[in-house]
């Protein structure tokens, strides 16, 4: 994925794999609990064309994802995993991802864990999946809520939560910026009157954090005895009045109607 101009964020990445979980869970879940495959096999497997983006379709988002999130050689079997995404963490990415997706599908379908899927299943709830950046290490979150009796009465919700990729958030939600140009696409709007669509995703925050950054440790004498507390790093300010926005999909928000794509998995 692109740098991380929002702190959260689904954007058309993620909404194409929310997609592909509820069109077919069940072909999702038995392709993410073989071991054998890596975890975007099923982005193979149900190859979809993406409108935006520098990849074309799930097959090129699929190289991405296991380059930079998994460190996969493109060589699998000539040395270990080697990540050069993440900042200042190391561990197994795609193990994490596995089994929170996993996880999260079961719930989905009312099943117990490595369950059988041949058969009905309980229900079938609505998958949602988010991704916060600049954590210290790598977890998957799940979140679920059942809705009334009905079969499709409950909503499952993915958090994955992220390292740091070196692209730190902006520090307004507001756009466009001097490092986030152009004029915002859609959905962007700044405090929407009405949530409108079926779905969506705002940011609520202050209109700009300022950065403080500590002043350096004095060298002055100080009483024996007496150490002054270090800062260890800068403090933010939040100035402006808060503000509702809406982020555009390209950054990471939610077209309200879903996502177009321009074609359909095989």
């Amino acid at each position: 994925m692109p740098g991380m101009p929002y702190n959260l964020e689904r954007g058309p990445y993620l909404a194409m794999l929310e997609d592909l979980i509820n069109r077919d869970p069940v072909r999702c879940l038995e392709s993410l609990r073989d071991p054998a495959k890596p975890v975007t096999a099923l982005l193979r497997e149900m190859r979809v064309s993406i409108n935006g983006g520098p990849y074309k379709d799930t097959a090129e988002l699929a190289e991405h994802i296991d380059r930079d999130w998994f460190g996969i050689r493109p060589d699998a079997h000539d040395g270990p995993p080697i990540s050069r995404y993440w900042s200042y963490w190391d561990g197994d990415a795609q193990g994490i991802i596995r089994e929170t997706v996993v996880r999260s599908i079961e719930i989905a379908l009312g099943i117990d864990h490595d369950a059988d899927v041949s058969g009905p299943t309980p229900h079938r709830w609505h998958v949602s999946i988010l991704t916060a950046c600049t954590v210290r290490w790598f977890e998957g979150w799940v979140s679920w809520r059942r809705v009334g009796p009905e079969v499709a009465g409950g909503h499952v919700v993915i958090l994955l939560l992220t390292p740091t990729h070196g692209k730190p958030a902006e520090p307004t939600l507001l756009r466009p910026t001097p490092t986030t140009k152009g004029r915002p696409g859609p959905p962007y709007a700044i405090n929407p009157a009405r949530a409108e669509g079926d779905q969506g995703l705002w940011a609520i925050g202050a209109v700009f954090e300022r950065r403080e950054d500590p002043v350096p440790v004095s060298a002055e004498w100080v009483a024996p005895g007496s150490f002054p507390r270090p800062h260890l790093g800068p403090t933010y300010f939040g100035e402006g009045g808060i503000v509702v926005v809406a982020p555009p999909e390209s950054q990471g928000g939610v077209l309200p109607d879903g996502r177009p794509y321009a074609g359909a998995a095989s």
